[in-house]
């Protein structure tokens, strides 16, 4: 499993990896990350809970490499705290 999460992992970076950092005083907990106008993360600071967004992210790793959520899950919170240096609860 590692192989595959190391290439997962790496088409995070290459596709997700210069998300725009976007925050905001109407929604002071959470910092957005955007991409092309979509918010492809949005991180609560107060819970340590990130959204990942499932259009571009999750489902594409739930067809192409025949994930279950857990393993989605597994893998996109190692890449959100080693990339963007968040620590995520879930």
């Amino acid at each position: 499993m590692n192989k595959i999460n190391d290439i997962i992992k790496k088409w995070l970076t290459d596709n997700y990896g210069d998300l725009e950092r976007y925050e905001t005083d109407e929604h002071p907990n959470y910092i957005f990350f955007m991409k092309d106008g979509k918010v492809i993360l949005d991180y609560n600071r107060k819970s340590g809970y990130c959204y990942i967004n499932y259009y571009e992210i999750w489902s594409f790793l739930e067809s192409v490499f025949q994930l279950e959520d857990e393993e989605i899950q597994g893998i996109t919170k190692e890449w959100v705290e080693e990339h963007y240096k968040l620590g995520v609860t879930t």
